[in-house]
């Protein structure tokens, strides 16, 4: 079916109620019916209508929400985890209902966009209506489960009408094209009433208030969802020039647009940030004569930007292709798509920014490192494990992160933003029988022999190592002499997700032969296939520590896999053939390896082009659509070596040189 133009597309926008404070009345039915406020660094994130009725508001210190209404309850919510939980919920409920082929759009935690075009279009394309007694018609949501469905009024619309609410159009030409024809309920009507039936569903299955906007595109949809919060929605029903091809809009409507976004300030329309809207600020202040003063001169409407301000004007402020963009959002036009979002996101991160404390020395660096570490690994196992059998309880990854980045920014007025380095995600992070605790520690590189903590001389400092060691020196020049430093933001991210699992866990690789480690087939250890013992022992004993403390291993580990080392059959298999067993050089299937043991992924180069894809998509959603700068070209740790690796003709599998005879002697185990 092809799609409908989208200027006449039905677009349904769902904001989720007053959500923190719904999460914590689901989690504590106490607070229903009381003043709640959610508490995040130090002030109120955001508050129940209970407490806004009593003069307290989002962003408001305790004492002055205190003193406005003493009976505030205040509940901390610096644990996001309830609410990607509830998120996550209320988005597959959804998207359960409509179908996988209807675009649903997640954006933030609370609010979602659905393009419900096709579903209506197939609706009103049916021959024959299922009618009850009453006249009511039948939706069906699915051909293959017939009581998947509502029913609905054709001749009463679902909540409000933006037509119905009393804005000053008289002056605008008059509507002579009908939306609806051939007898056919209006489409938008027919989505008014799916958008009240999952609204419907979300309350009843999950128990939070949402609030609903109907429209043919995301600007629009999004903020007339706002007119009659909560628990309520509003519909525009747009008419069209019949004779136009692609449609276009009515006269009467595109009034009734303008006249409903006139008094609305710029920061209310999404793509309209900080940096955009200050931008805009300076310039109209500069005009001579300059536009009438504002009720607040640091919130102009739209009304005063698009009569002050031309597209010319907006070209000269922003980059070519964001200027038209801006300037058509002035005027109610979106042509932007409803990206369908995946069931797990591009990548999964954690971040703290320390604008007020931002001094550091290393030891804080490592303690804020190390409780970074702590949430996004318990996040990751939030979003991408699964209870797989219910009766024993056994958990399993769904997706497994090949990539670990970290990003710092020096200070907010630095030219380079961020600054960020990655490297491959070690395996031991995939390991569910172990603690987070202890992966952290795997990470930071502390474990040591008989899994105590190492400390540096004197006990006095930690000692940093393994791949976030490396990430933490490469990024703090400082390095760990005691020098302080500035730190303004901290992230940790875990990208490149993967639907095949990278091996078994590094932890099965030093476990005793009487465990259930993998052995080979006269039941001796096997050594990680990316780490050539005898270039181990080589190292000077610094670097040794931290190879070692990368993959969690101890000297004894070591010893232990030194037994097995079979250098005569791995000898052999070189010389005959000539290197038979590795190749030099490409290969396919060398990218992303879907199984590997302890091996080195590479990315996949069309992950990153659907990336851009759907950021280029999503262009009006950002809260600042020009490029400021935070998005440089990233290093990747270690990229330097890349062009290095060979490929194993038996596995495929990229690795280092310095790593062939290890990994040979890992196919030679096997048989």
């Amino acid at each position: 079916m092809a799609p409908l133009p989208t200027e006449m597309r039905q677009i349904i926008a769902l904001d989720l109620d007053n959500f923190y404070v719904g999460v914590e009345r689901l989690r504590n039915p106490s607070l229903v019916g009381k003043p709640v406020g959610i508490k995040q660094k130090g002030i109120l994130a955001t508050c129940s209508y209970e407490a806004r009725a009593k003069g307290v508001g989002k962003l408001m210190s305790l004492k002055q929400a205190k003193e406005k209404c003493p009976e505030l309850i205040v509940v901390l919510g610096e644990d996001l985890t309830p609410y990607r939980h509830y998120s996550r919920l209320v988005f597959n409920l959804v998207r359960s209902i409509v179908g996988p082929s209807v675009p649903v759009e997640k954006l933030g935690m609370d609010e979602l966009f659905i393009d419900c075009s096709s579903l209506v279009k197939v609706h009103l394309g049916e021959t024959t209506f299922r009618r009850r007694a009453d006249g009511q018609i039948w939706f069906s949501l699915s051909s293959g489960e017939p009581g998947l469905g509502f029913w609905y009024a054709e001749d009463r619309w679902a909540g409000h009408r933006l037509e119905d609410e009393g804005l000053e159009v008289e002056a605008g030409p008059q509507s002579t094209s009908p939306s609806s024809s051939n007898n056919r309920p209006n489409p938008y009507l027919v989505a008014s009433h799916l958008a009240l039936h999952l609204r419907t569903q979300i309350q009843d299955q999950i128990g939070l208030g949402t609030s609903g906007g109907v429209s043919h595109n995301k600007l629009l949809s999004k903020l007339i969802a706002s007119t009659h919060k909560p628990a309520d929605q509003t519909s525009l029903s747009p008419l069209f020039l019949p004779s136009t091809s692609p449609p276009s809009l009515h006269p009467s409507t595109s009034y009734l647009i303008q006249v409903y976004l006139d008094p609305l300030t710029l920061r209310k329309l999404a793509g309209f940030g900080h940096t955009i809207t200050s931008k805009i600020i300076q310039t109209l202040s500069s005009l001579d004569p300059p536009p009438p003063p504002e009720l607040d001169p640091d919130a102009p409407t739209v009304l005063t930007t698009r009569t002050h301000l031309s597209l010319s004007t907006f070209k000269s402020l922003f980059t070519p292709r964001l200027a038209p963009i801006l300037y058509s959002l002035l005027h109610g036009d979106d042509p932007s798509p409803v990206v369908p979002s995946p069931e797990f996101p591009a990548q999964i991160g954690v971040e703290e920014s320390y604008a007020s404390n931002h001094f550091f020395e290393w030891r804080r660096f490592t303690s804020e490192v190390e409780r970074l570490l702590t949430s996004l690994l318990v996040r990751l196992e939030e979003e991408l494990v699964v209870v797989g059998d219910e009766k024993a309880g056994k958990r399993r990854w769904v997706r497994w992160p090949m990539k670990l980045r970290m990003e710092i920014r020096r200070g907010w007025d630095s030219p380079n933003g961020r600054e960020g380095k990655s490297v491959d995600m070690p395996v031991g992070v995939f390991d569910l029988g172990v603690e987070v605790e202890k992966r952290v520690r795997m990470l930071m590189g502390r474990k040591v022999a008989g899994g105590e903590e190492e400390n540096e001389v004197g006990g006095t400092t930690r000692k940093v190592g393994g791949v976030v060691g490396s990430l933490m020196r490469g990024l703090i020049k400082e390095g760990e002499g005691g020098k302080e430093f500035e730190l303004y933001v901290i992230n940790f991210a875990a990208l490149s997700l993967s639907t095949h699992a990278p091996g078994p866990s590094i932890e099965q690789w030093t476990k005793s032969s009487s465990s259930s480690t993998p052995t080979s087939s006269k039941g001796k250890h096997r050594a990680p296939p990316d780490l050539d013992l005898s270039i181990l022992n080589e190292l000077p004993s610094d670097l040794r520590a931290e190879v070692l403390s990368s993959y969690g291993l101890s000297e004894r580990d070591v010893a232990e896999l030194l037994k097995d080392r079979r250098p005569l059959k791995l000898r052999k298999v070189f010389e005959e053939g000539q290197g038979s067993a590795v190749e030099k050089g490409g290969g396919e299937g060398q990218d992303l390896v879907d199984e590997t043991v302890g091996g080195v992924m590479e990315e996949r180069p069309e992950l990153e082009t659907m990336e851009a894809d759907a950021e280029e998509n999503t262009i009006g959603w950002r809260s600042d659509l020009e490029e400021d700068g935070e998005d440089a070209d990233e290093e990747e740790w270690g990229a330097d070596g890349e062009e290095e690796k060979e490929t194993c003709s038996i596995c495929r599998l990229r690795v280092f040189p310095f790593a062939l005879a290890a990994h040979a002697l890992f196919h030679v185990a096997d048989g």
